[in-house]
């Protein structure tokens, strides 16, 4: 649906990446499917500077800082509404949190974020909004000195 977009999975590779990148043939859509391997810190920050959609697909996060760190740049996630992502994620606000392992929906949630430049830009400025207001850093340490504080 969109020819000019590329889906861009950084990481190190995993026993799971030869099998994904045999699909990408097979669907002729290896040239818009790009596995990085493993990415420096920096790169890391360009890729979600640059990206226009953070799709994160684990299904069994325990928080989901990948989201957090996307929103720092002001881009909307796409989760699944479980665990992790839950908490980082607010659903309609600051991206999409699909049913567990309904793809359908996943991939509605993504192409709803792609074909619509305002709702994106909405949602990535209510994503930065949010990072910031509730998981900075400024506001962790506050929370450490309280605790810390609490126990003095």
């Amino acid at each position: 649906k969109y020819p000019n977009v590329s889906l861009l999975i950084p990481g190190p590779f995993t026993r799971h990446t030869k099998t994904l990148k045999d699909l990408t043939k097979k669907l002729g859509i290896e040239d818009r499917v790009i596995f990085l391997g493993r990415v420096s810190e920096n790169d890391l920050q360009k890729l979600y500077r640059h990206a226009a959609v953070y799709c994160y697909p684990s299904p069994e996060e325990d928080f989901g800082l990948g989201p957090l760190e996307a929103g720092g740049w002001g881009v909307p996630t796409v989760a699944w509404n479980h665990a992790g992502p839950t908490v980082t994620v607010e659903d309609s606000v600051t991206g999409f949190l699909a049913k567990p392992y309904e793809v359908s929906e996943y991939t509605e949630a993504i192409l709803k974020l792609l074909g619509n430049s305002k709702l994106r830009a909405k949602m990535g400025k209510a994503a930065w909004k949010r990072t910031k207001e509730k998981f900075s850093w400024d506001k962790h340490v506050d929370i450490l000195e309280r605790e810390i504080l609490h126990f003095i």
